[in-house]
């Protein structure tokens, strides 16, 4: 979802909107800067450069599903405005669920980990 939420914050960047402003300034000062750098100086690129730029990414995630709580709102059919809401906090157990998931409190990871051959 970073690609999107870069799109989607240029966008409202391009509109005006300050909150897209800020999170598409902080995705390319922090990210975007290091790909002509890592091109220059032919260093190898590390997955914790991206760390910088996550809380331009969350908060641009935050702001579409925020947008998107407040359109299914404002919606006459209740049906629609009920799947919006299920939808958004459907998106939001499914994080909190992956999340928890994926820390090592669950022995899956270190299963995993030893059914790989190291030699």
């Amino acid at each position: 979802l970073v690609i999107p939420t870069a799109v989607l914050m240029t966008v409202l960047a391009r509109r005006g909107n300050e909150v897209g402003l800020f999170g598409v300034s902080w995705f390319a000062l922090t990210y975007v800067s290091w790909i002509p750098l890592s091109l220059i100086t032919d260093r190898m690129s590390y997955v914790f450069y991206f760390y910088p730029s996550v809380g331009a990414v969350c908060l641009g995630l935050g702001w579409a599903v925020s947008a998107f709580i407040d359109r299914g709102r404002n919606l006459e059919a209740v049906k629609l405005r009920r799947l919006a809401f299920a939808a958004a906090v459907g998106y939001l157990v499914l994080h909190a669920a992956l999340l928890v998931f994926l820390t090592p409190l669950f022995d899956f990871w270190v299963s995993l980990q030893m059914a790989v051959p190291t030699g």
